[in-house]
């Protein structure tokens, strides 16, 4: 029997490891041990990557999303005032909203009912269908 380094005490292991060699099963114990560990090593490393690319989607997502949200909540402040249709004033707001938002990879299709002296809730509509939109085809 082995002893601990130092110690004097007996240590089983190093006695059953250094006095012979190991079986067969031992042998492919110790392969499965290694190979169950490159898989979990493996699986690790996909969810890092899977974490980076979804953390980059909600940074180019934040801006445009935010937004939009901040938009809506003006909008649904005119509607409950009593003003029904997008006034002259946030044509400004609109353009730099459209270039966000074009940036983002929102088709120009969608970006055209971006514009005042519409009704609000058709304005909230397009919104909407637009977060969906950048929410669904970045997933």
């Amino acid at each position: 029997m082995g002893t601990l380094v130092g110690t004097g005490i007996p240590c089983l292991r190093r006695a059953v490891l250094s006095g012979r060699l190991p079986t067969k099963i031992e042998t492919t114990m110790a392969v499965m041990s290694v190979g169950f560990m490159a898989q979990a090593n493996a699986e690790i490393r996909a969810a890092q990557r899977q974490h980076q690319v979804d953390t980059a989607r909600r940074w180019r997502l934040g801006r445009p999303m935010r937004a939009i949200d901040e938009l809506i909540n003006d909008l649904e402040i005119l509607n409950l005032r009593h003003i029904y249709r997008i006034p002259l004033s946030y044509e400004g707001r609109l353009g730099q909203l459209r270039l966000l938002l074009d940036d983002a990879g929102v088709p120009p299709s969608e970006l055209e009912g971006l514009r005042t002296r519409i009704r609000i809730a058709s304005m909230m509509d397009r919104l909407f269908a637009i977060q969906e939109s950048l929410l669904g085809t970045s997933v």
